[in-house]
């Protein structure tokens, strides 16, 4: 993994939970407004992750577009570029330099599917089966893990709204942090492939959004 890895591949290294809420009815304490409203929704974002043995912070920067039915497409443009699909029933593909697909299934994977999915959704099932609501107020919330086995490695979230933006801040117990700030939120009715292009900006080839059109 790289030195310069983007908010999946951190999550990654936070957090490893199990994802199964089906059939379950889950109390709403979390309240939706501070979660993506829209189903399928596109971004930028900024990355700052401060590491306990790296002196200086870390920051990344790139774009991302959302489908609650398929999946995410986290596409990190600097200081590296790499792209990652979050699909909900492929896992995690990587797009190779070459434009071909490389499976990333391993179990951590899978969860960080899940969790990216749940959060970037608005989920509310998901998050309260894992997390308690902690301080809140008109603007900000903080998530606390409800399991032990999460707070190994993920101590608390925060999640603050602005008009036009959102920043999820992420801390470890061992005093690794991340703040992600989205922006330039657009929705959009429904999925095309010409949107999805349009906004990455993607190359002749590129398979990224052929992958959430194909989702069952």
């Amino acid at each position: 993994m790289p030195r310069y890895a983007s908010f999946p591949p951190l999550v990654l290294s936070l957090m490893a939970s199990q994802y199964s809420v089906a059939g379950e009815a889950q109390p709403q304490a979390i309240d939706p407004a501070f979660l993506p409203q829209a189903c399928i929704f596109s971004a930028a974002f900024q990355q700052t992750q401060t590491l306990a043995d790296i002196p200086k912070p870390l920051i990344s920067e790139g774009k991302l577009f959302f489908n609650c039915e398929t999946g995410l497409i986290w596409q990190q443009q600097s200081p590296l570029a790499e792209t990652h699909i979050y699909a909900r029933t492929q896992g995690v593909l990587r797009v190779a330099n070459n434009n071909q697909l490389q499976p990333r299934n391993e179990k951590l994977q899978k969860n960080l599917t899940k969790l990216l999915n749940g959060l970037m959704g608005g989920d509310t099932r998901y998050i309260n089966r894992y997390f308690k609501t902690g301080r809140r107020s008109k603007s900000q919330l903080e998530l606390l893990p409800k399991r032990k086995a999460i707070a190994k490695f993920i101590s608390r979230i925060s999640i603050r709204k602005h008009p036009h933006s959102k920043e999820i801040f992420w801390e470890s117990p061992i005093g690794n942090t991340s703040l992600l700030k989205i922006y330039q939120l657009k929705s959009y009715r429904k999925f095309t492939k010409a949107q999805c292009r349009e906004w990455l900006q993607l190359q002749q080839g590129e398979p990224s959004c052929q992958v959430l059109n194909d989702e069952p």
